[in-house]
């Protein structure tokens, strides 16, 4: 199993879904976005980052709290 986002978020919400894969973009559609990331890398530098199966971990229970 590759280690993608969409794998660790059925892993750490326990989720059934299946993933489904589809046919790549038509020629002249964005695939993937390249933004600028310098300004962030260094306003952010100073500060802890939540690793990404806490943060997903986090955002889950918060939206499973907001819908029970």
């Amino acid at each position: 199993m590759k280690t993608c986002i969409n794998n660790i978020i059925i892993r750490v919400t326990n989720s059934r879904s299946q993933i489904q894969y589809v046919p790549a973009l038509s020629e002249g559609d964005m695939p993937r976005r390249r933004p600028d990331i310098t300004k962030m890398r260094s306003e952010l530098v100073s500060h802890a980052f939540t690793p990404i199966e806490d943060g997903i971990r986090l955002t889950a229970d918060y939206f499973r709290s907001q819908i029970s």
